[in-house]
């Protein structure tokens, strides 16, 4: 793989996962904001724990990406 190939997978990787976590963001903010979009108080725990996992998953990879670059 080019070097220049390479950056630009890198980059890619960084944007995917920089989205992901701002999708989860903007997720709780709504979850936090505006609770009676989801009916049982169960339900309301998991799926902000659900987004939580997604935006520490998506800042893990991005801690690794920045540490571990290509190209």
């Amino acid at each position: 793989m080019s070097k220049q190939l390479a950056k630009q997978v890198h980059s890619a990787l960084v944007k995917k996962y920089e989205a992901i976590a701002e999708t989860a963001l903007a997720n709780i903010a709504v979850y936090e904001s505006n609770m009676v979009g989801i009916g049982e108080h169960s339900i309301i725990t998991e799926t902000i724990e659900e987004e939580y996992k997604k935006l520490d998953s998506a800042n893990s990879m991005l801690e690794t990406l920045n540490k571990h670059p290509i190209g």
